[in-house]
């Protein structure tokens, strides 16, 4: 889109992120009465008092960052906080698991969150192409989720907390993230093709290609990638790749 975004805009999405992930993971460290068999659960367990002050600290900031946006990306933002308000009391309050698959309710607001900053400072039709870019940042966002889940069921399985992989099983669920990688794959070649007269395109479908094969990659070698949360530390890096395009 071409949109520069301010200091604020990009402080208070990075916060927002920081603050919504943590909230999920306070929520999940008070649930489990014992000890935590996953690390960032643990550590959640053990700096709880910290960690909510901090959070605390950090929503007061993020409103009032809020009044440094302006009036349609607050807007738009207040809207989407509801979504995350009411994800997270389905969480609390219903069967979740039975209703929803919580990474795929993850995956779409945290893409939506990412696009909403330029989309609200845009102001003319969106470019062709657009729609395309984001269903694909939906899917590698997707992916790392569930690929996630994928290499933590067993952890998930002792300490109660739901997911895509629990509830439908691990073979299926190995085989509906190869589906949506080859879906990403796909996708992106064909936006590829199409990029010729689109110079920025060209450069989001290398960079999506990249971040694809590299998931491609953690999902293909399961016991080297558990090893020390490999799959965790190179999963989330993939969404640095995009830096690429501002160092180039």
């Amino acid at each position: 889109l071409r949109v520069t975004l301010p200091g604020s805009y990009l402080l208070a999405l990075g916060l927002s992120v920081w603050l919504i992930y943590t909230a999920d993971h306070l929520s999940d460290a008070y649930r489990v009465k014992h000890t935590a068999h996953s690390a960032r659960h643990r550590y959640h367990q053990q700096h709880f008092h910290t960690l909510s002050f901090a959070f605390a600290l950090g929503l007061l900031l993020n409103i009032a960052l809020v009044f440094r946006l302006s009036p349609k990306t607050a807007l738009w933002g207040w809207a989407l906080s509801l979504l995350v308000v009411l994800y997270f009391l389905m969480n609390q309050y219903l069967p979740f698991s039975k209703y929803f698959y919580k990474e795929f309710l993850v995956a779409g607001l945290y893409t939506l969150g990412v696009f909403l900053p330029p989309v609200s400072l845009y102001h003319q039709s969106l470019p062709s192409g657009f729609w395309l870019v984001f269903i694909q940042f939906g899917l590698i966002a997707l992916s790392n989720l569930l690929l996630f889940a994928l290499y933590e069921a067993d952890v998930d399985q002792k300490d109660g907390h739901p997911s895509f992989v629990r509830r439908v099983g691990m073979p299926r669920a190995k085989n509906c993230i190869m589906v949506i990688l080859g879906g990403l794959l796909v996708s992106v070649l064909g936006g590829l093709l199409a990029a010729p007269a689109h110079a920025r395109l060209r450069e989001v479908e290398l960079i999506f290609l990249l971040m694809g094969v590299t998931l491609c990659w953690v999902a293909a070698f399961p016991s080297f990638f558990r090893q020390q949360e490999r799959y965790r530390t190179v999963g989330d890096a993939v969404f640095l790749f995009p830096l690429f395009i501002f160092i180039g």
